[in-house]
């Protein structure tokens, strides 16, 4: 199924997840783990356990394609609450010198989840999730470098990642949409055949949001 399909039967499902997840404590074992990750600060416990969901370790991709063990936690929660809480967990720990953002997105079949971890570089976390364009033949390195070029130019401020997408907020709009927008399509052109459908509602549609959302099914 595609993304574009996906999004099209959200609604309910968000709406049911949001009933059924309420605020919580901690459990002992959740408390042990943000403790062994580094992030078993006061500010950082009651912040995710405001969340009320619950926490899981954060595994990353090695080399070699094997999950291992990361330097963070992930945390379940609805995807209609994913923005707020974002917002509200960064406010609060970044200042401590942790980084939060978004790891899993399920466009509502399932929670999203937010990963917490120690230090606030972006490009680690996006090491962490490894992400790729491997069904365009783009390694890890080449989506990064590709990244790093676009940051350069107009400053990302990345919100979320996963093995095969990313989602950053513009610190600079491009003064001229259009042919980014094509820059952008030939770098990732599942968000124009899967989503948007022109490179034209492209452009529109970071000029209207404000940011930049790529994927490789």
């Amino acid at each position: 199924m595609t993304r574009r399909a996906l999004l099209g039967l959200t609604a309910l499902s968000a709406s049911l997840l949001a009933c059924s997840q309420e605020p919580r404590p901690l459990t002992p074992a959740e408390r042990e783990l943000l403790r062994e990750t580094g992030l078993g600060h006061p500010t950082v416990v009651a912040s995710i356990a405001a969340v009320g969901g619950p926490v899981h370790r954060l595994m990353a991709l090695s080399d070699e394609g094997e999950a291992v063990p990361a330097p963070g936690v992930t945390v379940e929660l609805p995807e209609d609450r994913v923005s707020s809480e974002l917002a509200r967990l960064r406010e609060a720990l970044g200042p401590l010198g942790f980084g939060v953002y978004q790891a899993e997105q399920h466009f509502g079949f399932e929670p999203d989840r937010l990963a917490i971890v120690t230090g606030t570089d972006p490009y680690e976390f996006l090491r962490i999730v490894r992400i790729d364009g491997i069904n365009y033949d783009l390694e890890h390195e080449a989506v990064v470098a590709k990244l790093r070029e676009w940051d350069s130019r107009y400053g990302l401020d990345y919100l979320g990642a996963g093995l095969d997408w990313v989602n950053a907020r513009f610190k600079t709009l491009p003064s001229d949409m259009a042919p980014f927008a094509q820059e952008v399509y030939a770098f990732c052109p599942d968000v124009v055949d899967q989503g948007t459908e022109t490179v034209e509602r492209l452009a529109d549609e970071m000029r209207r949001s404000g940011t930049l959302y790529c994927w490789w099914d």
